[in-house]
């Protein structure tokens, strides 16, 4: 199974995004990228942008599942 991960953006440089924990990462198609976004990441590719409540319910739930693996 392949899933995304949402990463909060740090700064853009050009069509990369540096995010919090320090990827970088791949904009492709996504426009007006801006510090504090957060983007659903697939590898090293920003797949879409999402609102920050949505990327702290998705983190949350990989880490019940990794808890779950424990």
């Amino acid at each position: 199974m392949c899933f995304s991960i949402p990463k909060k953006v740090k700064m853009v440089k050009g069509n990369i995004a540096i995010t919090e924990d320090g990827k970088r990462v791949k904009l492709g198609e996504l426009k007006k990228v801006v510090s504090g976004d957060y983007l659903r990441v697939y590898g090293n590719v920003a797949i879409d942008r999402i609102d920050r409540k949505e990327a702290h319910n998705i983190r949350k739930v990989i880490k019940s599942l990794s808890l779950e693996r424990g």
